[in-house]
């Protein structure tokens, strides 16, 4: 019994040490906290796909004026907004609410909706990638060709 003493002591102390908390915080949590504020268009992407396979790509810069900007409230409005001098104009406002563990932002008004994944690259600059399948057009070189699918890539920047 003697001997079993100090392992029993042992065993206990092990047990009731307390283990740390290695829970990895969800990277996405904030997310409903960071879109909130006003945001201008950065560099877009756009990729076109017919039976699958990219048939053409095309970059836009960032605007080096702005001529309009968005705004996520933190109300669930999505307003689009112009700019002329120091006027500013609302242009048109939608619903939102960020979805699927704060990963897509949805927007809404009346029936029509979209969802679309987003991420952030830190707290100023968005991500917004839209997937349109079926009736999708491009030009190039001054042709208008069809495609199945677009996926664009906007980058916005909070002002």
């Amino acid at each position: 019994m003697k001997k079993l003493l100090p392992i029993i002591i042992m065993a206990l102390v092990f047990a009731s040490c307390k283990k740390g908390n290695n829970a990895t915080p969800d990277p996405n949590a904030d997310n409903p906290t960071k879109i909130v504020g006003k945001w201008k268009d950065g560099v877009g992407l756009s990729v076109y796909y017919t039976n699958g396979k990219e048939v053409y790509r095309e970059t836009f810069a960032a605007p080096t004026t702005i001529t309009g900007y968005y705004e996520f409230t933190s109300t669930g409005a999505f307003n689009l907004y112009s700019v002329s001098g120091s006027t500013s104009t609302l242009l048109g406002s939608l619903s939102y609410s960020l979805t699927n563990s704060n990963t897509v932002l949805h927007l809404s008004s009346g029936s029509n909706s979209s969802d679309d994944p987003i991420s952030f690259t830190d707290n100023n600059t968005l991500i917004i990638t839209s997937t349109t399948i079926g009736g999708v057009t491009y030009t190039s070189n001054g042709t208008t060709y069809n495609a199945d699918k677009e996926i664009d890539t906007s980058t916005l920047i909070r002002l």
